[in-house]
């Protein structure tokens, strides 16, 4: 609990971003696809999912 509320690893999102992006990327962590580097939206591999998850690659 004491990483959940530390706010520095806080992160704001949209709607979106946080019902779509962010569970792919936990659900990823969880079965070590993805480090908790990763888990940050600016991440290049959060980037990456968005592109692929977003019509026409464009964000």
């Amino acid at each position: 609990m004491a990483v959940f509320w530390d706010s520095s690893k806080w992160q704001g999102a949209c709607d979106w971003h946080h019902s779509v992006v962010k569970q792919k990327l936990e659900a990823m962590y969880g079965q070590g696809q993805a480090s908790i580097d990763d888990l940050w939206l600016n991440s290049k591999k959060a980037i990456e999912l968005t592109r692929a998850l977003t019509p026409g690659g464009d964000v």
